[in-house]
């Protein structure tokens, strides 16, 4: 295995291919309502496993173009100073973009230090019912619950008269996000994106990705769950979403599960489908495997194809040899002399 400049391209190329497949996909609820979720959650894995192993194989088949990538790599063989200014723009943005999330992430845990905070010994009961160690902060500076932190978490609810029932639900939405450490991922992620800033997919990306993995929260959380507990689950998710009016931009990096994805109602609208598919056993069991599958095969396929650029050889690589001869329109050895017929 080996990497190469067209090899890198390669999987940025696929990446983005996958990128766009996945926000598409994201969109279609029925897919979604049929187990689409979990395939979802894999082909997202799948697409950041391509663009970091950016491997070509022996087994690779070329495929040569001599304009569409044939002129460019001309070009930059011309003025190779071009290439050097545009990874220096590349990392220079990279690193901005991220120490900015990271700056914000700063801001964030500022603004939650400032909360007038609540105390509350009946909702510490239920986060110790419920199995929660970390933190649980009640503020009426928080409109919607969220948990937060990367090393220690803190889950922030609303201080507001909410029912016994409906905390125990949302605790149990939180815990599940500490649970799949969910936060890591979403930073995970985040950086990624960021460090391909200049893709105009990665934004879109993320948002599905915060979509996909709400998805799998409220699957989890409704696992085993009877029709009844599904039903109140709904329900609570139903009155936390009417709580969020002009809602303004989230804090950074906090999984806040009823606005973290959108501003508009699409996003839980899809949420209440899925989990009514599986409530009323609409889903399939034959969607998940078939396209996980699908999945994995396109991701191994992928790397048996590469487009590579096809152009004349820089006169750097010419051997200055009297015994070689070498002429653009090259008709064969039977034309020339025995003595020297070793052409290129």
């Amino acid at each position: 295995m080996s990497i190469s400049s067209f090899s890198v391209f390669n999987a940025l190329l696929v990446y983005s291919i996958m990128l766009g497949a996945i926000c598409l996909m994201c969109k279609w609820t029925d897919f979604l309502e049929k187990g689409g979720g979990p395939v979802l959650w894999v082909a997202s894995i799948v697409a950041v496993l391509r663009m970091v192993l950016p491997f070509e194989i022996p087994l690779t088949h070329e495929i040569r173009f001599w304009n569409l990538l044939g002129a460019p790599q001309r070009f930059f063989r011309t003025y190779p100073i071009v290439v050097q200014v545009l990874l220096v723009v590349w990392v220079i943005g990279a690193a901005v973009f991220i120490i900015r999330d990271f700056w914000m992430l700063h801001l964030a845990y500022k603004k939650c230090s400032s909360y007038t905070t609540k105390k509350s010994e009946h909702v510490q009961e239920i986060a110790a019912r419920v199995g929660i160690n970390c933190p649980v902060v009640l503020s009426p500076d928080v409109e919607i619950p969220y948990v937060m932190g990367i090393f220690r978490y803190t889950i922030y609810l609303p201080y507001s008269e909410l029912s016994e029932r409906d905390t125990e639900l949302i605790l149990r939405h939180e815990a599940q996000h500490i649970k799949s450490h969910d936060v890591w991922i979403r930073l995970g992620f985040g950086i990624l994106s960021e460090f391909v800033w200049w893709n105009f997919l990665a934004r879109p990306f993320q948002n599905a990705v915060d979509k996909i993995l709400e998805l799998r929260c409220d699957a989890n959380v409704t696992k085993g769950m009877t029709e009844e507990e599904k039903s109140e689950y709904l329900t609570m998710l139903l009155r936390m979403s009417d709580r969020v009016v002009d809602r303004k931009e989230g804090l950074a990096l906090a999984m806040n599960e009823f606005g973290v994805v959108e501003k508009k109602r699409t996003t839980m609208h899809q949420r209440f489908r899925v989990i009514d598919a599986v409530r009323k056993g609409r889903s399939s069991r034959y969607v998940r495997p078939i396209a996980t599958c699908l999945v994995l095969i396109l991701f191994f396929a992928s790397y048996l194809v590469i487009f590579q650029a096809a152009s004349a050889p820089s006169t750097e690589y010419l051997q200055d040899d009297s015994r070689t001869r070498y002429h653009e329109n090259y008709d064969g050895p039977e034309n020339e002399d025995k003595a020297t017929d070793t052409f290129i």
